[in-house]
């Protein structure tokens, strides 16, 4: 059973679309795809080490309610930060009942 109160951070999921500007270049743009509620956790410590992959340096991890369709490819907005998905997002014990998402804050 999941505690709905542990969820306090409002984040949305930002979705890539490719179009050309004025100019006629390509370039991205980002639109909301889906606002959740999530907890959201700086990692320090041996998460810090433990979710480093490849010379990554992943600095926050998100956790909120299942949602289909989230990918790697997204970023997430938290306030006025943006962050990118690193890896997939993980499915917590192949039950559809939370989404656990690592991030990097996009400079």
């Amino acid at each position: 059973m999941i505690n709905p109160g542990k969820y306090r951070c409002k984040i949305d999921f930002l979705s890539r679309k490719i179009k050309r500007n004025d100019y006629g270049e390509l370039c991205d743009e980002w639109s909301k795809y889906k606002t959740v509620w999530a907890s959201r956790f700086d990692l320090i410590g041996t998460d810090f080490y433990a979710a480093q992959t490849s010379d990554t340096k992943v600095e926050i991890k998100f956790k909120c309610r299942y949602t289909k369709n989230i990918t790697k490819n997204m970023r997430i907005q938290c306030g006025e930060e943006i962050y990118e998905i690193i890896g997939i997002p993980i499915d917590v014990d192949n039950k559809h009942m939370e989404l656990l998402i690592y991030g990097r804050l996009v400079s």
